[in-house]
């Protein structure tokens, strides 16, 4: 009987998945990217650790709510993308757990944060999109946009859903004030054709033709120029609006350790270069090349944001522009 014992324990054995190795079990990732950008990561780290992986995306601040309804029963174990302000409102509300991924020491202070509830994986900075077609020329200034009639109008996303327009919205801030931002809008709202909900549906009304001119992240309006659209980019001489996309390990997380393994394979240098080749963000490693399409970082002149306060004053700003403009016009 003893053998039996043995053989029945090495049958047990043999069936049980090994460490890493997923079995039926999926590992849950909420993101904020287009489906197409998520896919080649969650795709890429499926491969290489065998642990199946489900995304689901949302825009930055719906997966604010998402996660706060989940609270008792989360779904998710990890989030990816969105703008580090909204990763300041999930560690206030105690919704995710401190974990600094592998190799992250690398990534500057700066870009992540100091109790390791989130880290920076690429910047991306706010920048202006221009129909060719339809304008012969680019605004290159808050005032610009503002003072120059633009042949088919301006989009930008509503602020109290999408971190692209919040990350705009910090910009104005910074360089014009707290209600010279509010102000600036209120001027610009009679020349805007639509807030969607998403700052890449921006950039798609422009190749759409629907609109001349979209205020979005500089990666997506180069991922439309790299598809041969006839877009035109530009920056704000006064200091752009910027943002930390970052990645997290929820509270609660129901697999906590495929969490911890995908956070680590986020950060990694060849992982942030992978994305750049369809997400063309800046990457936070400095081992990770620029993607093609963009110009150097440093080059850019950034308004000075501070991502504790924007996080705190998300919610507050966003009723401001709520009452202030409508969702659509």
């Amino acid at each position: 009987m003893p053998g039996s014992r043995i053989a029945f324990a090495l049958a047990c054995l043999l069936l049980s998945p090994s460490p890493g190795i997923a079995g039926d079990r999926e590992l849950v990732v909420y993101h904020s990217w287009d489906d197409i950008v998520a896919d080649v990561v969650l795709d890429a780290f499926s491969r290489e650790t065998g642990i199946r992986v489900q995304g689901m995306r949302r825009s930055s601040r719906h997966l604010v709510k998402l996660i706060e309804a989940e609270r008792d029963h989360p779904r998710a174990s990890a989030i990816m993308g969105g703008s580090a302000p909204s990763y300041v409102m999930l560690d206030r509300a105690g919704l995710l757990e401190a974990y600094l991924p592998a190799g992250a020491e690398a990534i500057p202070e700066s870009f992540r944060d100091p109790d390791g509830c989130w880290t920076g994986f690429y910047i991306g900075v706010v920048a202006f999109g221009t129909d060719s077609r339809t304008n012969d020329s680019a605004p290159q200034s808050y005032a610009e946009l503002l003072d120059r009639p633009w042949r088919g109008g301006v989009v930008y996303a509503n602020p109290a859903t999408s971190g692209t327009a919040y990350s705009f919205l910090l910009g104005l801030v910074a360089t014009r004030g707290e209600d010279g931002a509010f102000d600036y809008l209120s001027a610009l709202h009679p020349r805007v054709l639509e807030y969607p909900s998403g700052g890449a549906m921006a950039v798609r009304l422009v190749e759409l033709q629907e609109a001349g001119v979209a205020v979005s992240f500089a990666h997506d309006i180069v991922r439309g120029q790299r598809a041969g659209e006839p877009l035109v980019l530009s920056f704000p001489a006064e200091g752009a609006g910027w943002e930390i996309g970052a990645c997290g390990l929820l509270a609660g997380a129901p697999w906590p350790e495929a969490a911890r393994r995908f956070l680590d394979f986020l950060v990694r240098p060849e992982t942030q270069e992978r994305i750049g080749r369809v997400f063309p963000a800046y990457p936070t490693h400095p081992q990770a090349r620029v993607p093609d399409g963009v110009p150097p970082l440093g080059a850019l002149k950034r308004a000075p944001i501070d991502i504790q306060t924007a996080g705190q004053r998300w919610d507050e700003r966003a009723r401001r522009w709520n009452r202030l403009l409508p969702r659509s016009r």
